[in-house]
């Protein structure tokens, strides 16, 4: 096997490590079910629609460093009628959900959203915009926002375009009607967004954890870039790049996105611009141009990004994997990497059992391709006889 398969294979797995559990996506599925229960029984007369937004809904969330840690699941209250104003909207909803024990001691009113904390056990906290509905036309809508302890306004948004654009970018239709990116084998269950496994969802896990484990590490960590940026980036990249590469190879989607990412950050003579996919005329990099600070920042990330999960593993992973692992370590988590590592070897193995493994002996190198090579002794990652 060459080292770009095996690097493909290396962070497949380091991706599926980052991954929440099948046990914590359905315990945030039944919260976010028992709560659209609850607000669309508690009062019958209102139009209302609850649906699911952000990372989770995207597959990208990553699981929690460690456990006292939590990652999001962001909701969208669209109440298209009555007609409120957005202070509001925003007391009645929280209202209904004072009115279940339930969430009577749980609730957090912050700036953009309404919060549900669940027990520390679950790791995972709801966001619930509350939002009206516009008549657009589109899937537009004005969710309402806190600024302060009395200042209440509306701000247009649109998160059903922004999901359906990231769908477009990843052929959705296409892969759902295959269902070769399945997150669960052995249930019959529908094929959701949240519940697919594909190369542009990995990749994007893979830097918001790089991203994450390197700004801890920085006194300035309040600049690192936002999720909405790296997550559009990708998707960009990953479209325009389809069918140029070996697709499901998250080594080489990452190389490619890395390479690509300066050529959708444009800079005019108003300053720098990444358009929100589902709504242009609003700049994702808006604050960049107020803040200098935050372009230095993403920069630095990005070049440390393509020295530790490009250029050293492609340098350590033939010939020196104990130091690759210490490298990883340190950009990701020892207790992630280690468990990535145990996760690549198990694989390795397998292949090498199953005969898929073979012995170039022009090169010395493993191959996968029968024409290649003769067959293989399994060897243990680290080297010598298994």
């Amino acid at each position: 096997m060459d080292k770009i398969k095996k690097l493909g294979l290396l962070f497949n797995e380091l991706a599926d490590e980052l991954n929440i559990t099948p046990t914590m996506l359905e315990k945030a599925e039944t919260a976010y079910s028992a709560l659209g229960e609850h607000i669309q029984s508690a009062n019958k007369d209102w139009d209302v629609s609850i649906y699911p937004q952000g990372s989770f809904e995207l597959g990208t969330v990553i699981r929690p460093v460690n456990d006292e840690e939590e990652y999001d699941v962001d909701l969208v209250v669209l109440v298209k009628s009555p007609v409120f104003d957005p202070k509001q909207l925003r007391e009645k909803i929280k209202a209904i959900l004072l009115s279940h024990g339930r969430y009577e001691k749980k609730l957090e009113d912050k700036k953009p959203c309404i919060r549900i904390q669940y027990a520390e056990s679950a790791q995972f906290h709801m966001d619930i915009a509350c939002a009206k509905d516009i008549s657009s036309g589109d899937d537009t809508i004005e969710i309402a926002r806190r600024n302060g302890s009395t200042m209440y306004f509306y701000e247009i948004s649109n998160p059903k375009g922004y999901i359906n654009w990231f769908k477009r970018t990843m052929r959705y239709d296409t892969l759902k009607r295959s269902g070769i990116y399945s997150k669960a084998n052995t249930e019959v269950q529908d094929l959701t967004l949240s519940r697919m496994r594909t190369p542009l969802q990995k990749a994007i896990q893979i830097l918001k954890r790089h991203r994450d484990v390197y700004f801890s590490q920085k006194p300035t960590s309040e600049n690192k870039p936002a999720s909405i940026i790296i997550t559009t980036l990708c998707a960009k990249a990953y479209e325009d790049t389809w069918g140029s590469f070996e697709k499901d190879n998250v080594y080489l989607t990452i190389l490619n996105m890395l390479q690509k990412f300066p050529q959708y950050l444009s800079r005019t003579a108003n300053g720098y611009y990444l358009e929100n996919p589902s709504r242009p005329q609003e700049n994702f990099l808006k604050k960049w141009n107020e803040d200098g600070n935050l372009v230095a920042a993403f920069i630095e990330w990005i070049e440390r990004a393509q020295e530790d999960i490009i250029t050293c593993p492609e340098a350590f992973i033939e010939d020196d994997p104990k130091t690759l692992r210490e490298r990883l370590h340190l950009s990701f988590g020892q207790h992630v990497v280690s468990r990535t590592f145990e996760r690549y070897g198990t694989k390795f193995a397998a292949l090498a059992n199953d005969g898929k493994l073979l012995f170039d002996q022009k090169n010395g190198n493993i191959v996968s391709n029968p024409s290649q090579g003769t067959s293989y002794d399994r060897h243990t990652f680290f080297g010598g006889d298994s």
